[in-house]
């Protein structure tokens, strides 16, 4: 955490030091993450995408005519969708039916950086981003049902364990008995390319974000942590309005 609260200060201390700068702006930007994660080992016809937001802080540094240099500081969340369903035939009479879907969701702090080309009111851009893990959850829902001779039982329930950002070694071997949580691994990474249109104060953005990070935990087994790959893949939409001064 003081990590985090270190870098806000940084980006705080930024936009006050250049506020007085005609080549910079700051504002706020609100937007939206479409996608799902990858898995290596996992079939993905059984997963499907989420919509979470992504809300906080940006900046735009104008470098010359062509190019700018945008940064933001942002609260967002990526994750994914997945089903699995089950049926066991013990007779004509007498089967089991067992429905499971899973809504598994990360939410990071996030710093992209972006390299911005203009062309009149239009933008192209390309960078990296930086993510820090804060929190996240997977909720699980399930259904069982018995058939016996016609007769149907049913049983559902729901359970929302939480899930723990980690920073280096770590192990699913708890020593914190208190502490229940599934770890995943806090620093994710990874590009980012787009096309965005401004006009006066606003900016409007669509793009695509490719996570380069394994956001499986970093245990001391590797290959089995390898064969863990898991990467998000998003398409973003954002709206940004900028503060101050003006700038092409």
């Amino acid at each position: 955490m003081k990590s985090f609260n270190a870098i806000f200060f940084i980006f705080l201390f930024t936009i006050v030091s250049f506020q007085a700068e005609a080549q910079l702006q700051f504002g706020i930007q609100v937007g939206v993450n479409n996608g799902k994660t990858y898995f290596k080992n996992n079939p993905e016809d059984n997963l499907t995408a989420i919509t979470r937001l992504r809300i906080g802080l940006t900046t735009d540094y104008t470098i010359n005519e062509k190019f700018n240099l945008q940064t933001s500081f942002l609260l967002t969340s990526k994750g994914w969708k997945g089903s699995s369903y089950r049926e066991d035939i013990f007779s004509s009479t007498s089967k089991r039916i067992f429905d499971n879907k899973t809504t598994t969701v990360y939410t990071y702090l996030e710093v992209p950086i972006h390299l911005v080309y203009k062309m009149n009111n239009f933008q192209f851009y390309g960078g990296t981003y930086l993510g820090f893990g804060l929190t996240g959850y997977s909720k699980q829902d399930y259904k069982l049902v018995e058939i016996e001779n016609g007769k149907a039982d049913v049983i559902e329930f729901t359970s929302i364990p939480s899930l723990k950002p980690t920073y280096g070694k770590t192990s699913f071997a708890n020593s914190n008995s208190l502490d229940t949580r599934e770890p995943f691994n806090g620093f994710d990474y990874g590009l980012d390319l787009g096309l965005g249109y401004k006009l006066g104060r606003f900016l409007l953005n669509g793009g695509y974000s490719l996570g380069l990070g394994n956001i499986a935990p970093n245990i001391e087994n590797k290959e089995f942590r390898k064969q863990r790959l898991s990467q998000h893949r998003n398409f973003t939409v954002s709206l940004s309005y900028f503060f101050g001064k003006k700038t092409k």
